[in-house]
């Protein structure tokens, strides 16, 4: 029986590594994101964008609830702590709001249309939208086993 146990060890870490993708999720246009984003980009006042800080680690969001008004530009900074690759899943969230980019450490995506987004260990994205549809969201990392171990939480838009 010990044998079994290592090799099924083995096996679920190399499912779980093979599953870490590096690679932000992104939806397809008119797919229930917000028409009109590219308006609301531009007339936001992004010298009053709010930073709000969210750290990922191993296993869990801090904080783990995120509120935002309506209407108001921020800068969401998601710096992963951790040892391994998280993921930012919130396709609800992302679909209420009107996002202007996504800064990474060598590019930028504009006017991203994103599902997820994957921060690898060590690393920071910022992203930089205003909400447009209130609501409650979930949160989740949605790498395998991480969101059952508790890496879950919620965003609120007032």
């Amino acid at each position: 029986m010990r044998g079994k146990s290592r090799v099924l060890v083995a096996a679920i870490a190399m499912i779980v590594s093979a599953c870490t993708s590096s690679d932000d999720s992104f939806g397809v246009s008119g797919d229930g994101y917000p028409e009109g984003a590219r308006e609301v980009v531009d007339g936001a006042d992004w010298a009053d964008a709010e930073t709000v800080e969210v750290d990922l680690a191993e296993f869990g969001f801090s904080p783990e609830t995120l509120v935002f008004r309506n209407g108001q530009p921020y800068a969401l900074r998601l710096t992963n702590t951790g040892s391994m690759t998280h993921r930012f899943a919130a396709p609800g969230f992302f679909r209420a709001i009107a996002a202007k980019s996504l800064m990474f450490s060598d590019g930028e995506a504009s006017l991203p249309l994103l599902e997820a987004i994957a921060v690898g260990s060590q690393d920071t994205k910022t992203l930089y939208f205003v909400p447009v549809t209130p609501g409650d969201y979930r949160l989740s990392c949605d790498v395998p086993l991480h969101a059952t171990f508790g890496m879950v939480g919620r965003i609120l838009i007032e």
